[in-house]
């Protein structure tokens, strides 16, 4: 297989894998809240390597680090003016895993919660961790002391939330 084509598939195996594992979550332990993970949807995904974008027959220089954007949707109560069921929003305290890749690998050393934003604001946090089997596995957690909780609020004051969070990985060469 030519350099860029295995390049090109890798690419596109990375997108096509956080697009599918938006619902094929592992399952999540957390202190109170809810697992949210199937009413999360991704919108974008946007992977880059020295500032540029790559796209589908674009190289990967498999010895730099690749940064990935990931932005979704989320859910809240201004989204459902005329009522809501619980399952149907985000609140806080509520909790969501996904695997972000099985082509990659963190960088060492493996980032400390990263901010999960929407606009200008904290709405919780994202732990980046390693599977038995490779994967790398996004946990987001709807809370934190610097969250902004009126976004989760019964008020419904926001709607239309996309929340969105960047990381380093690096091309896990070993298959």
């Amino acid at each position: 297989m030519k350099k860029r084509n295995k390049h090109s598939l890798m690419v596109w195996a990375l997108t096509l894998a956080l697009m599918l594992n938006a619902l094929a979550f592992v399952p999540a332990y957390a202190d109170g809240g809810k697992d949210v993970s199937g009413i999360l949807t991704v919108t974008q995904l946007e992977v880059k390597q020295n500032g540029s974008v790559i796209g589908d027959e674009d190289e990967i220089d498999s010895t730099g680090p690749i940064s990935v954007k990931v932005a979704f949707d989320v859910p809240v109560v201004g989204d459902y003016p005329d009522g809501f069921t619980e399952g149907q929003v985000v609140r806080e305290g509520d909790f969501a895993v996904f695997t972000l890749s099985d082509a990659f690998t963190l960088v060492t050393p493996i980032p400390g919660p990263i901010q999960l934003k929407a606009g200008d604001s904290v709405i919780g946090y994202v732990t980046l961790s390693e599977s038995d089997d490779g994967e790398v596995i996004a946990t987001v957690e709807f809370f934190g002391d610097d969250v902004d909780s009126s976004v989760f609020s019964d008020e419904g004051d926001y709607s239309g939330i996309t929340a969105w969070f960047s990381a380093e990985l690096g091309y896990d060469s070993t298959g």
